[in-house]
């Protein structure tokens, strides 16, 4: 049966932030290019990857989460049950449904739908430093493309008031850590891709904030097209890279190849390489070095006197109800976490469903760890079996070392000292360290590498080794152990393979 068949200079197979800084950066300095750009899940909202926090209803919001919890819903467990929950937005990834096998990673997740998780993230956009920044790039060239990023991604680090609550939480966590940071990272407000409307309303960034004009289908230009519900089947390679990728219209099922000048992978950490995988990619390090950093995590009752009674919702008609955000930064050698601490004006959560409502302010305080990165922490391909639309079923191989787990021992006694001077700890919800998978931090599968040398899947700018044309993007390129949240790292990242694009193609 044959296929129809069509061209375009650049493709894009994925829609999150990443995908969206390529789309964003090489119309811009490309524009005589073609740019094709593909998603295998629904457009949730007409300006294309808006964070669905920005919905004027909780009725909108709700619609678009379902609408990116795949094809096959997963059933989120009530807290009785003891079961691990799907973040709203996301889905498990259940082996019975056209997802993967999750041995050692059981919370385990993803989001299908135009925008990826950038539709349903948390916006945290801390910057990295020292030894969770690639020593292949200088500081100076690490600094440059990180500023870009912000710039992307509307990072503000002032986008909650400095009430009496912030200037609070600040002093007494300075007080607590301040010893343990430095002048140049000192704790503080959490950067945000984030921005402030005139009338204090929060404006949470999304991938269309980094697409601009190309998030509406009224204004992007003629060479530029956003095509949902279109799975990318597989990329036919040549001896040099990718002659053609072939796509299924998940709508019609019509199948079609597209030919490109070049090809960019930015589906996540976990179906990227799964995607080269089925595609006939065998690269040493294709899937492996898996990090999702481990967290632990408690909530906290403010104490009476930091919960200021004016702290409240700018727009209490929007669905967000959080109040601040603050951060102790990783810092060498003293603080090899990330911590976060959101004020939010309910209790997000209860141990026991049948307890009364509990009234005042509370915090969610998480510590993020460096996870001890092993080879042997992979994505296991499967050559006989198949997902629905003939991908290779995947198995995830993963588990702490007994590093990790001395880790998150001390990520746990530095939640109990936050807590400790903050509030006080909730019943029932204690401090924990989250099953694996919980972060959705997934990191290092396609990692990039300064030398073809085995260890790596693409060099510096994102280029697959021996190839012409196939990048690959996301929070899978990069090849560090990292304390911080990684949508920052990734979108600088991307700006410097489109680097290399240009040249390529100008």
């Amino acid at each position: 049966m044959s296929m129809n068949s069509e061209s375009t200079d650049i493709l894009i197979i994925g829609s999150g932030p990443v995908g969206a800084t390529f789309a964003r950066v090489l119309t811009e300095r490309l524009p005589q290019c073609k740019v094709l750009m593909l998603d295998g899940g629904p457009r949730l909202t007409q300006q294309a990857g808006m964070h669905v926090m920005n919905l004027s209803s909780h009725q909108e919001r709700s619609r678009a989460q379902r609408l990116s919890e795949g094809p096959v819903r997963t059933k989120i467990p009530s807290p009785s049950e003891g079961r691990i929950p799907a973040q709203p937005g996301t889905y498990l990834l259940d082996p019975s449904g056209d997802t993967f096998a999750t041995s050692g990673m059981p919370a385990a997740a993803m989001s299908t739908n135009v925008g990826g998780m950038g539709a349903h993230w948390s916006c945290a956009c801390p910057r990295p430093a020292m030894e969770e920044r690639a020593s292949f790039l200088s500081n100076e060239t690490w600094d440059e493309l990180l500023s870009t990023a912000e710039r992307l991604l509307r990072v503000t680090p002032g986008v909650f008031p400095l009430d009496a609550t912030a200037i609070g939480v600040l002093a007494e966590l300075r007080r607590i850590f301040g010893h343990e940071t430095t002048n140049d990272r000192p704790v503080d407000f959490m950067p945000l891709a984030s921005t402030r409307a005139e009338n204090g309303e929060r404006i949470w960034s999304g991938a269309d904030t980094i697409l601009g004009e190309l998030a509406d289908p009224e204004t992007n230009p003629t060479t530029f097209e956003l095509r949902p519900q279109t799975m990318c089947l597989r990329l036919m390679m040549n001896d040099h890279g990718i002659d053609y990728v072939i796509t299924k219209d998940l709508s019609t099922q019509r199948t079609t190849k597209i030919y490109a000048r070049v090809v960019i992978v930015a589906a996540d950490a976990l179906r990227t390489p799964q995607l080269l995988w089925g595609s006939g990619l065998r690269a040493d390090a294709l899937g492996h070095y898996l990090n999702d950093h481990p967290q632990s995590k408690c909530i906290i009752q403010l104490h009476e006197g930091l919960a200021s009674p004016k702290s409240k919702p700018l727009i209490p008609t929007k669905p967000d109800h959080v109040l601040g955000m603050y951060w102790v930064p990783f810092t060498m050698p003293t603080h090899t976490f990330s911590g976060q601490v959101v004020h939010l004006d309910h209790l997000p959560v209860s141990a026991d469903p049948g307890a009364p409502k509990v009234e005042g302010h509370f915090a969610i305080v998480t510590w993020f760890c460096r996870k001890d990165l092993q080879y042997r922490d992979c994505l296991e391909f499967s050559d006989t079996e198949a997902t629905l639309h003939g991908m290779p079923s995947v198995n995830i191989q993963y588990r702490l070392t007994e590093i990790d787990k001395t880790t998150a021992a001390t990520s746990r006694e530095l939640i109990r000292r936050a807590a400790s001077g903050l509030g006080r700890v909730v019943d029932g919800l204690d401090v924990w360290t989250l099953p694996s998978g919980s972060s959705l931090h997934y990191q290092g599968t396609v990692r990039m590498g300064a030398a073809d040398d085995g260890t790596s899947v693409c060099d510096s700018h994102s280029q697959v080794w021996g190839t012409t044309n196939l990048f690959v993007a996301g929070n899978g390129v990069i090849p560090t152990a990292t304390a911080c949240n990684p949508t920052l790292t990734s979108v600088a990242l991307a700006v410097r393979a489109c680097e290399r694009i240009v040249e390529m193609l100008a």
